[in-house]
């Protein structure tokens, strides 16, 4: 009889000390974080009691923290939890070594970055901290591409473009950063030479009315639509595919294009030779009153510094002896 009871019992401490020595058949441990307008280096210090990992704050991160959960959260993902909040709250986590892990403010910490990338290839998840991307392009505009997406990562994001290479340099978070590339694939587009462009070209020195009007006098002399087979009917058709249109812009004295985009360059080239500062002389007038009496002498007496060509220089005179 008591062998037959020993046996279960036997059985079923075997089976607790399986589930507690195996992670993944015990049960994992959940936390309940709510927090309500709690300073941030207590709530790091709580969050490093329980993740295992030590914080340090900059001086310059300070402020409270309010977080609500509706339900408890395994504390295996407390960590992520915590990263998520602190990046709500403006401040990024970089970790270091021996699981320290610096706190800086978002634009403070965007500057901090060692790992740098080239290409367009998606990051995995698992990098931590901030990595620098440089993302070259093959159609889009370095520029253009950094306007278009700086408004939506706001601060999450440090941003620049390299006209030289036409590429993208960007600082952020793994996660940050992988959208970013994900963007850029979509933007970063050929677009159809059939489409027409409009440019804008800012003038320096030249009229824009009058450079609209000269512009326009060359379009005119290309044919609306050519064939295969029409030869150019003359200099400005042989040069130019399409004709195009120009309109000024007086208040800005700018010049509003719209051409074939593989007559922009041509069209470009063309403005900036004209539009050059012309080389201007300096007349200088002056009015003089003379009163002639009888006993007026007249005459003048010129003077002049010369080079003797002795390592000396003289004086000479010249008048014209009347008085």
């Amino acid at each position: 009889m008591r062998g037959r009871l020993l046996l279960p019992v036997l059985l079923i401490l075997l089976h607790l000390l399986l589930i507690s020595a195996h992670p993944v058949l015990a049960k994992e441990t959940m936390v309940s974080m709510n927090f309500d307008e709690v300073e941030i280096s207590v709530f790091l210090k709580t969050m490093s009691e329980i993740t295992g990992k030590s914080f340090v704050l900059s001086e310059r991160v300070k402020g409270r923290i309010s977080f609500v959960s509706s339900r408890d959260v395994p504390q295996s993902r407390v960590y992520d939890v915590v990263l998520a909040i602190l990046m709500a709250s403006g401040f990024y986590a970089v970790p270091g070594e021996d699981d320290i892990v610096h706190i800086y403010p978002a634009q403070e910490a965007l500057k901090m970055s060692g790992r740098i990338f080239y290409g367009t290839d998606i990051h995995e998840e698992k990098l931590e901290g901030i990595i620098t991307q440089i993302i070259p392009l093959k159609f889009a505009d370095a520029n253009m591409i950094v306007n278009v997406v700086r408004p939506v990562f706001s601060n999450d994001l440090l941003i620049t473009a390299y006209p030289r290479t036409n590429a993208v340099i960007a600082n952020g978070s793994v996660n940050t950063i992988n959208l970013l590339l994900n963007m850029v694939a979509y933007l970063d587009t050929e677009i159809a030479q059939e489409q027409s462009d409009i440019h804008i070209y800012h003038l320096e020195n030249a009229d824009a009315a009058t450079m609209a009007q000269t512009l326009q006098g060359m379009s005119s002399g290309v044919p609306a639509q050519r064939s295969a087979q029409q030869k150019p009917a003359g200099p400005e058709a042989a040069v130019f595919q399409e004709r195009f249109r120009v309109v000024a812009n007086v208040e800005t004295n700018s010049l509003i294009i719209i051409s074939a985009p593989m007559d922009w360059e041509k069209l470009e080239r063309l403005i900036k030779e004209l539009d050059r500062k012309r080389h201007q002389v300096l007349v200088e007038a002056m009015i003089v009153e003379i009163d002639l009496e009888d006993d007026q002498d007249v005459g003048f007496d010129l003077r002049a510094l010369i080079d003797t060509g002795y390592d000396a220089e003289a004086i000479t005179s010249v008048g014209t002896g009347i008085a």
